[in-house]
């Protein structure tokens, strides 16, 4: 499948959660989508382009709102995706995508842990997954207003 194919093909595997696709380069694709189907998309990915593995998850504060990134390498096309969504900060929730890849688990943990983002479904959530034991339980140290 050529690159030109590609987007093509993910544009339409994801056009209704779809906010934005680009190509940055030779095999990295950024994708932005709206946050309540997080875990609708990557189902959609995976059926439409086969096994995905999640490098990692991580997130930024913006103080306005929480920009979640998902970097995950799709192994049927060989290419790397920037999977974006952002999240409302004053309620800091995202479907979870340990259904779909449960090697995600870590990384929703930790990024709990840090910003205080809530996978709906991940049951393994907890704080002090990565902090130390004696940190307050509402205080998330990567999160600009606290």
């Amino acid at each position: 499948m050529s690159e030109d194919n590609f987007l093509e093909k993910l544009q339409n595997c994801l056009k209704d959660y779809l906010v934005d696709a680009k190509k940055k380069r030779d095999r990295l694709y950024i994708v932005e989508v709206k946050a309540e189907a997080v875990d609708k998309v990557v189902k959609a990915l995976k059926e439409s382009f086969g096994d995905i593995h999640v490098t990692t998850i991580s997130a930024v504060d913006y103080i306005e709102y929480l920009e979640v990134f998902y970097d995950l390498w799709l192994h049927g096309p060989k290419v790397a995706l920037v999977l974006k969504v952002k999240v409302n900060s004053d309620k800091p929730e995202l479907p979870s995508i340990v259904g779909v890849i449960p090697g995600a688990l870590f990384n929703e943990c930790e990024v709990y842990d840090l910003f205080g983002i809530i996978f709906k479904g991940n049951n393994h959530l907890k704080k002090s997954f990565i902090l130390p034991e004696h940190f307050p339980k509402d205080y998330f140290p990567l999160r600009k207003k606290r």
